[in-house]
């Protein structure tokens, strides 16, 4: 067989081949430079490989010293972060217990106000009613003083009342009257007498002789002015024959 690359013949192949003579055949040799060619090429290969290898390293440590710095970088700046975030949480944490805190004094004295105006509250409810109960007296009051001014009210001092007077005898009805106004008389007698009218503000001596002297009255009607003690004295005016006598008395004020 003819070698591929030197283009020598196989020993087995060339004409001149006896198997009894050896022979050097150039195929063989020319193999053996061939496999060094090989290995000539595979080490340069190789080596090439190597030397991409070493700038594929120094690149890998390139990027690795970069990511290094830029992690280290990034860890310095999360460390401020944390410190940062570390100092504003004890800051939040501290206002929090001191709002906490604010708000624990601000609810007990709500809730001591609250007493304050639920007790305030029952105060006022209890003057509103004393006040309308107030108002209320103060009508009254005001219309008994316009009645009083008017002389519209009036108390029954004696209705239909009968004495019996011995002959020559008198008696006196005593009345103390708390304002100033009139008593009105009517009355009507079985014989004639007199009336005497005396005051406290006369110094209880009597003032006044209904009817005038020297008449003498059985039956009739008068007024009188009053204040304070009123003495209605009633005199028989007979010495022989006793009195009976019905009398009304109305103090009008």
């Amino acid at each position: 067989m003819r070698c591929l690359y030197f283009g020598g013949y196989n020993k087995k192949d060339s004409p001149l081949y006896d198997p009894v003579k050896p022979v050097f055949s150039e195929f063989n040799f020319s193999g053996k430079i061939l496999a060094e060619e090989n290995d000539i090429s595979n080490n340069k290969r190789f080596l090439q490989n190597v030397d991409k290898l070493k700038v594929m390293l120094l690149i890998f440590s390139f990027m690795l010293i970069i990511s290094s710095g830029f992690l280290y970088y990034q860890l310095d700046e999360n460390q401020i972060l944390m410190k940062d975030f570390q100092e504003r949480y004890a800051e939040l944490y501290n206002d929090y217990y001191i709002l906490l805190n604010t708000t624990s004094s601000t609810n007990a004295q709500y809730e001591e106000l609250k007493d304050i105006y639920t007790t305030l509250r029952g105060e006022y409810n209890i003057l509103e009613e004393r006040y309308v109960v107030s108002l209320q007296e103060k009508g009254i009051l005001e219309r008994e003083h316009n009645d009083i001014i008017n002389f519209k009210k009036n108390i029954t001092l004696e209705d239909d009342r009968e004495l019996t007077l011995s002959a020559g005898s008198n008696m006196t009805l005593i009345y103390s009257l708390n304002y100033a106004g009139y008593i009105e008389v009517n009355f009507s007698s079985s014989t004639d007498i007199v009336f005497w009218v005396g005051s406290s503000i006369t110094d209880n001596e009597y003032y006044s002789r209904i009817p005038p002297f020297p008449d003498t009255i059985m039956i009739g009607s008068f007024r009188i002015p009053v204040t304070g003690t009123v003495y209605l004295s009633v005199f028989n005016a007979s010495n022989e024959v006793p009195v009976t006598l019905t009398i009304s008395i109305r103090y009008i004020y």
